[in-house]
């Protein structure tokens, strides 16, 4: 708690003093002002973006990667640029995830680490693919190679664009040799990469349940999905008649009462599934004079749904259940009954208990069948989604999804009990948006369960940011099933197998390391076209035709292409050759299911390591109101604007920096931007104070730090204190808190040491120790904020550099080295002693703030009532400026007395100000009988008009 108490003060003796100082002001300072050192500096307070431009031309900018690239591969950082996707032009998220990297670069390249951040671009693919088909003005293509040309010169084209973008971004990386998926060395890895998993076992082909999208007529991972909430599905509670004969000693007819949200799959159905954890009764339904079979647990519910009373005829347990079958109304043979099968996995959290159990459209139902022995019938829907012929008339050709469901409800009518919409998640093709279903069909697939614990073994050993994410992907790894690599479309890497042409399912496939190698040495010579171009006689040697007993006229070359998430798997083989690790993967969080997964898989498989050491995860980005951004919505804010025209490339880092580095999602907004803005115009103005306070000041040189006063002291102790904060914050990728405390540091540098030693600056010899010191410790300030600031707005810093330089062509600041503070610097005396005089600097301000009229022509006396507080205070003594000397500078006063006690009593003051808090104290303000130098406004003149003694003795000695 501070109390002030003020005495009587005549207001003509005040008015008085200001008639005086207004005078000197309009007067004698006018006579003066030429003496004084005002900073200057060539760094604009704004400047336009496209001024970058010119900066991008520059050798700090442009020769930067190359330059640092030849330091000494001993201390050596690799950030693996996962590559988006070259089907169009970059969004904010681009500009969020490659500003983060290269903010981590340009700080490893400031530490002195040789950098390899080589940016790639995954080429294959769907999206790709059905822009070549969209093409206006042009017919569709129906030739491989026509398609294949038409794509790779679409993507060529976009990442063009694309490197143009991040080149005016600033990102600093290897834009002369990028790595892409369609280059033909990539394809030759990859050829490399299925040899080897062959090889290893670690690859088959099977024929197994997967996600199929109609829309695009291909096969989908579960990374290529997203799940729509709000789904809605015609549900169906249908009864199957079961033949008892004499196992349920009855001769009323029961039936087995399923519910499903698929009622297009009842064709395929094969089997009914139940619990042996559940119990089950058999029930008759009033309303309907019907006998179900239903779980104990859902009778309360399947009464409110089938609007009828159950009553409980009998328990009936997994032994009489198991023994049962049960008819399908859609086979020609009533007679041809199917089982009952016991299943880990059916529930009674919805539906009855039991589970109409389709092998050919859910891997769960699959693996019942196949451990039950059961014969998988060939699947009921073809590769464009729709019914195969045979099924019944009316299903032949036609859609499950656009209507099928419906076809079989009004075939099957007489069997369903109850119908209603579903409303629930349900799993949508990422790339047309649209429902996908599963289905059996023959595809390659990679055996992820070979290499599991060995991929949650390597995890164990990675750093994750933020930290939960680890759990995360080790979740998914523990459950992944196989992983299906196969596509069947066109622009892609081809799977390099053959087939007997009589194997019209492509079942048993012709393949080996010698075809392998063979197709390898021709691909070198002419690249992966001939896959389409040639026949396959010259594709494969004749030998391996031998050893698979099979003539060249009787195989044909397979069309399955390679999942894309196989190519970006791959592609730290592009940049991490031999045993090589990353430092650091840094991608979004879509990427926790996709491409840390599909990375770390293949490089498990291939050479037992993980791929990286950390992996950062980074938000969306997303509208002010959180909203993900859309074409549809009309809420995708194009980047490219923003940087060229608006704001520049340094406002966007620095709000990436701000803003996109939390792992949350990223709102961006105008309001965010303008806010962003205003906080790059307080740097540009702190530093071009800075520069313009170094005029004439080459280097600190030597500094003898015993010689310098309390406030430097301090301040190099508050710029250690930053130091060590702002490595631990870039050591955690905290790119957020350094741009929290920079700014807290510089407010308060520019609103208390700058505010102080500006008397010294401006006023004092320019060759004094006292000046000196206060720019060395700019300098230094200017040192340090390089450290930590130039990589996050590194136009700022180049811009600064080539002034301090003088040299237009200088390198870039970066490769100056790190600037270490010294050990020395790390004061807590200083800073403990300090912490009272600010406390007691806070007190006055406030106080003479009040008072406006005050000003500050004060001295003070400052009793401190506690021994330890004053003993503290007097050890900072020096022989060069005693304490109170020191006191009165940094209080901005004309004089200051220390005292331990004093009678407070007996003595007078126009301002009275106490203290009683964690440092107890007393201050006693009154109005000095000093005037105002008219040259630096400092209350120390003895006379009106006058010079204090300091500035006589500056002009006398350069006259």
């Amino acid at each position: 708690m501070i109390n002030v108490y003020s005495g009587p003060i005549k207001l003509i003796k005040w008015l008085n003093l200001f008639k005086s100082r207004s005078y000197c002001s309009s007067v004698s300072a006018k006579k003066w002002s030429k003496t004084v050192f005002i900073p200057a500096s060539d760094l604009p307070s704004r400047k336009a973006p496209k001024s970058e431009v010119d900066l991008l031309e520059k050798p700090c900018f442009y020769n930067l990667y190359r330059d640092q690239n030849g330091r000494p591969s001993d201390k050596l950082f690799v950030l693996h640029d996962g590559p988006p996707y070259a089907n169009g032009s970059l969004h904010f998220g681009h500009v969020i995830n490659k500003t983060l990297k290269d903010i981590i670069c340009r700080y490893k390249i400031r530490q002195g680490y040789k950098v390899n951040f080589i940016p790639g671009w995954d080429c294959h693919g769907l999206p790709i693919e059905l822009k070549v088909y969209k093409e206006k003005g042009q017919s569709i293509p129906t030739d491989p190679l026509e398609i294949r040309q038409k794509a790779r010169k679409f993507a060529q084209s976009a990442i063009d664009e694309q490197i143009k973008v991040f080149r005016r971004m600033g990102i600093a990386a290897d834009w002369d040799n990028p790595y892409t998926t369609f280059s033909n060395e990539f394809v030759l890895n990859q050829l490399q990469a299925f040899k080897t998993l062959y090889q290893k076992g670690l690859i088959h082909r099977s024929f197994l349940p997967i996600y199929f999208s109609p829309s695009n007529k291909t096969t989908l991972a579960e990374s290529e999905l997203e799940y729509n909430t709000n789904h809605t599905s015609p549900s169906i509670f249908f009864q199957f008649k079961v033949n008892h004969n004499l196992t349920l000693r009855t001769n009323h007819d029961i039936y087995a009462l399923i519910w499903t949200t698929t009622p297009w799959t009842l064709p395929a159905n094969q089997a009914i599934a139940f619990s042996p954890k559940i119990e089950y009764i058999i029930v008759f339904a009033s309303e309907l004079s019907r006998y179900f079979i239903i779980a104990k647990e859902n009778l309360l519910d399947l009464q409110s749904k089938l609007g009828t009373p159950l009553s409980v005829e009998r328990t009936i347990c997994n032994e009489e259940l198991s023994k049962l079958s049960y008819s399908h109304p859609m086979r020609l043979d009533s007679k041809q009954y199917l089982p009952f099968l016991s299943a880990e996995y059916v529930t009674s959290s919805k539906g009855t208990g039991l589970v109409h159990c389709a092998p050919n459209h859910g891997r769960e139902d699959f693996d019942i069948a196949k451990k039950n022995g059961l014969s998988i019938n060939n699947c009921i829907v073809d590769d464009n989604g729709n019914f195969v012929s045979g099924l019944h008339s009316e299903l032949d050709g036609k859609s499950v999804l656009e209507g099928g469901s419906s076809l079989v409800m009004n075939l099957l009518k007489d069997e369903i009990v109850h119908k209603e919409d579903f409303v629930h998640s349900y799993p949508y093709d990422w790339r047309s948006g649209k429902p996908v279903i599963i289905k059996t069909s023959q595809q390659w697939f990679i055996d992820v369960g070979k290499v599991r614990d060995k991929c949650l073994s390597q995890l164990k050993t990675v750093n994750f940011f933020p930290s939960g994410i680890q759990n995360k992907i080790c979740d998914e790894i523990s459950t992944r099933p196989p992983w299906c690599i196969s596509r069947q479309r066109v622009w892609g890497v081809p799977i390099p197998v053959f087939y007997r042409k009589e194997d019209v399912n492509k079942s048993i496939p012709i393949v080996s390391s010698e075809s392998i190698d063979y197709l390898i040495n021709k691909v070198k010579e002419n690249g992966i076209e001939i896959w389409w171009s040639s026949p396959e006689s010259e594709l494969i040697p004749d030998q391996v035709c031998k050893s698979f007993g099979v003539n060249k006229e009787e195989i044909v070359a397979g069309r399955d292409i390679f999942d894309v998430w196989f190519d970006s798997g791959m592609t730290w083989n592009s940049v991490l050759a031999g045993d090589k690790i990353a430092d650091i993967y840094l991608e979004g969080v879509d990427q926790c299911h996709g491409w840390f997964q599909t990375s770390l898989i293949l490089s498990i498989a291939l050479r037992d390591l993980a791929p990286y050491k950390s992996v950062y995860v980074h938000g969306f980005a997303v509208d002010g109101d959180g909203r993900k951004m859309s074409k549809s919505v009309g809420n995708v804010i194009d980047p490219l604007p923003l940087i060229e025209s608006k704001y520049g490339s340094d406002v966007m880092r620095l709000f990436v920096a701000r803003y996109g580095s939390h792992h949350g999602n990223v709102k961006v907004d105008d309001e965010k931007l303008k806010t962003t803005m205003t906080l790059m115009l307080k740097f540009r103005n702190i530093f071009k104070f800075c520069l313009g306070s170094l005029r004439g000041f080459d280097s600190p040189g030597k500094l003898d730090y015993s010689k310098l006063n309390l406030i430097n002291k301090y301040m190099l102790h508050q710029l250690w204190s930053f130091n060590q904060s702002c490595q631990k914050n870039y050591n955690d990728n905290d790119f957020r808190n350094i741009i929290t405390e920079s700014v807290s540091f510089i407010d308060d540098f520019s609103s208390f040491y700058l505010k102080i030693v500006k008397d010294s600056l401006y006023c004092d010899p320019l060759d004094s120790i006292g000046r000196s010191s206060c720019q060395s410790v700019i300098y230094y300030f200017l040192e340090t904020f390089n450290n930590f600031l130039s990589p996050i707005i590194p136009f700022l810093f180049e811009e600064i550099n080539i002034i301090r330089k003088k040299d237009n062509k200088a390198a870039s600041c970066l490769l100056d080295g790190w600037f270490e503070c010294p050990s020395i610097w790390k004061n807590d005396q200083v800073s403990l002693i300090m912490g009272i005089i600010r406390l007691i600097k806070e007190s006055i301000d406030n106080e003479t703030e009040d008072n406006k009229h005050f000003g500050k022509p004060f001295t003070a006396t400052i009793i401190c009532h506690r021994k330890s507080d004053y003993e503290t205070l007097k050890t900072s003594e020096s022989s060069s400026d005693n304490l109170e000397q020191q006191l009165s500078e940094i209080l901005q006063l004309s004089q200051v007395k220390l005292s331990q006690s004093i009678d407070l009593e007996s003595v007078e003051a126009d301002i009275k100000i106490s203290c009683e808090e964690s440092i107890p104290f007393t201050i006693l303000l009154n109005k000095t009988n000093k005037s105002s130098c008219p040259r630096c406004r400092r209350y120390l003149s003895r006379l009106p008009n006058d010079l204090c003694h300091r500035c006589d003795a500056v002009i006398s000695k350069h006259n």
